[in-house]
């Protein structure tokens, strides 16, 4: 006879129970993959709305950046204007104390 011809497959109720174990071991590895790559997608949609959130903030001090180097700039300007004027004054008292210099001691000479 061949082989397989007339043979019959005896299930006991042990490997019955195997199997139906065995299933349900394989059901709950799907479970956990399915509940982890959920998870997982979260996580990475809730990443997502950060990295949005960044790059906002980002454009918004790069505004702000851009806005205080002006001001940087403006406020150099103003300051240069200042000193200018502050060296002119000086130079007009350093003169008005040279010819207060200059009137004393002509005074002191014709007093003497």
């Amino acid at each position: 006879m061949p082989s397989g011809e007339g043979e019959a497959t005896v299930v006991t109720k042990g490997s019955a129970r195997r199997s139906d174990e065995t299933t349900e071991v394989w059901r709950q590895i799907g479970d956990l993959l399915v509940r982890g790559q959920a998870q997982t997608s979260a996580r990475f949609d809730r990443l997502e709305g950060d990295v949005a959130v960044i790059k906002t903030d980002v454009t918004e001090l790069k505004t702000d950046v851009a806005e205080l180097k002006t001001d940087v700039a403006s406020l150099r300007e103003q300051v240069d204007r200042l000193e200018l004027a502050s060296e002119r004054r000086e130079a007009r008292v350093d003169a008005q104390f040279e010819q207060l210099r200059t009137f004393i001691s002509r005074s002191l000479r014709k007093g003497s």
